[in-house]
């Protein structure tokens, strides 16, 4: 027997849970024009239940997640006397559409729990209870200046210029202690604050909580839109989309994801076709680096990338590699080991040190001298140098006392010191030095250089697209999608990125050329 809940009871509880309260007073246009009852679907569930007080949202287009924010802005306005909460957008287009949007949502509410309005002009709703829900374009003017807020919601803030730093710094001063702020938008290339803001959330390096979601967390949005491209392949082909008609890439996507389906495939056919492979990435992106890639500019194969990512190994688990106590100690958290070293092979390590506060990281990578497979890789900025050193020897040792090709700079210095002193260790890439009278002296370590640099870089691209190494981490290919060239020529790693594990490789794969020291 069901227990009886009073009504007065049942009310409180929906107006104490802003999903109840969603969706058992909201009703919302549907994409066939009909006022429908707004039922939350996957990707605004998973903002419901994983929202923090600051949240950055990368997703596909289309998927409901700024309505469903909006509906959540109206329900505190609703429920709570003297809420401000404020929706900016990226033009002055979208902030209209966003502010028709809240009157058709408010509009759907009976009018036994919403207060009347006071205030409804162009870009504001004023409440009986004190609350107030504004629309604003972002870049216009300091939109916070003297308010308090509950909720803020900046909508596709990658597109937003230059004043998105500053203009989002006083937004976030804006915010009450239990306040939230959720900052979604598409990807609109590299280097912008926003994609710098996303790469420091991914990393913990700020207090944002980040979200993805691609199309195929969307995909109960664009059932019919599914179903229709069906029905056009039929007509264009005559027959229905089956499996022999997927492509070897469509087969792999199948296999990538569980929740692919024909019409989703189908779908995803049909729209590249109409526009590009690129372009349907950036508005419907499968992972956070094709969003990204594909609307920046990076040095490297994009598409090579993005394959390779797909088929990553699993690293080995601590109990199925036998080495020293060192070494165990960091498998599974900053050292992932992919393969063990086999007798008489020769192996390159590539280092590049950091003084271990956090900031930028240290980076180690083997390499198998013969093949170009990436045995190892190690990534840590809280490493202090002489852990560091102490790491590097162990690897070296354990990978038949490979070559160890260390850049001379900063905490690489204390490293090769260490390696040369305290480890004994001989097997070092010395490089060449000419002194004042014109003799060559070999020192150890690697000089990155005005001439050598790029040097590395294009050695390192060429192997890559040409198929000549196998890169195993998840980390190199990261900060491969964000080195670009930027305005004045130079090739480096964005604003807010990194680049330790990239030349980690590259100072291993140079080392794969060098001769071995006994």
């Amino acid at each position: 027997m069901s227990k009886y809940i009073r009504p007065e009871n049942k009310l409180k509880r929906l107006l104490n849970d802003p999903k109840l309260y969603i969706e058992n007073f909201v009703r919302i246009v549907d994409k066939r024009g009909q006022l429908v009852p707004f039922k939350l679907n996957e990707m605004q569930n998973q903002i419901y239940e994983k929202s923090l007080k600051y949240n950055i949202i990368l997703k596909s287009r289309q998927g409901g997640g700024s309505v469903f924010i909006l509906a959540k802005a109206l329900y505190l306005c609703m429920t709570r006397p003297n809420t401000h909460c404020m929706m900016l957008s990226h033009n002055m287009e979208s902030t209209r559409n966003i502010f028709a949007k809240a009157k058709q949502l408010y509009d759907s509410i009976p009018d036994v729990v919403k207060p009347k309005l006071i205030k409804n002009n162009r870009n504001e709703l004023g409440f009986t209870n004190g609350s107030i829900l504004s629309c604003a374009t972002m870049g216009k003017k300091d939109n916070s200046r003297g308010a308090t807020l509950t909720l803020i919601h900046v909508s596709e803030l990658a597109f937003v210029g230059e004043q998105a730093r500053t203009q989002l710094l006083a937004l976030e001063q804006a915010l009450i202690p239990d306040g939230e702020i959720y900052i979604e938008s598409t990807a609109n290339g590299l280097g912008n604050y926003y994609h710098d803001t996303w790469t420091r959330a991914t990393q913990k390096q700020n207090s944002y909580n980040p979200m993805f979601f691609n199309y195929l967390d969307t995909a109960d949005m664009f059932q019919d839109d599914h179903k229709q491209s069906m029905k056009i392949f039929e007509n264009l082909n005559g027959h229905t989309f089956e499996k022999d008609d997927l492509t070897e890439e469509e087969k792999q996507l199948m296999k990538y994801d569980e929740r692919f389906t024909l019409d989703i495939i189908c779908w995803r056919r049909m729209k590249i076709n109409n526009s590009s492979e690129d372009e349907f990435n950036q508005e419907f992106p499968l992972t956070p680096e094709i969003a990204f890639i594909t609307s920046g500019s990076s040095i490297f194969n994009s598409q090579q990338i993005h394959e390779r990512l797909k088929y990553l190994p699993t690293p080995l688990k601590r109990t199925e590699v036998d080495c020293s106590a060192v070494i165990k100690t960091y498998i599974g958290k900053s050292l992932n080991i992919y393969h063990i070293p086999e007798k008489n092979k020769r192996y390159s390590i590539g280092v590049d040190a950091s003084e271990g506060v956090g900031k930028d990281y240290s980076a180690i990578t083997v390499l198998d001298v013969e093949t170009g497979i990436e045995m190892a890789h190690f990534r840590d900025n809280k490493i202090l140098p002489h852990k560091l050193s102490e790491l590097v020897f162990e690897i070296c040792e354990y990978y038949n006392h490979g070559l160890a090709v260390v850049e001379k700079f900063s905490a690489g210095i204390v490293v090769l010191d260490n390696l040369r002193n305290k480890y004994n260790y001989t097997n070092i890439y010395k490089s060449k030095q000419f002194d004042e009278r014109g003799k060559t002296k070999k020192r150890i370590g690697f000089v990155t250089t005005d001439k050598s640099r790029p040097l590395l870089i294009n050695s390192f691209r060429e192997a890559f697209e040409e198929g000549e190494i196998l890169i195993n981490s998840k980390d190199v290919l990261k900060e491969m999608l964000t080195f670009i060239s930027d305005t004045n020529g130079k090739i480096q790693h964005i604003q807010g990125g990194h680049d330790d594990s990239l030349f980690s490789y590259m100072f291993a794969l140079f080392g794969c050329s060098q001769p071995f020291y006994k």
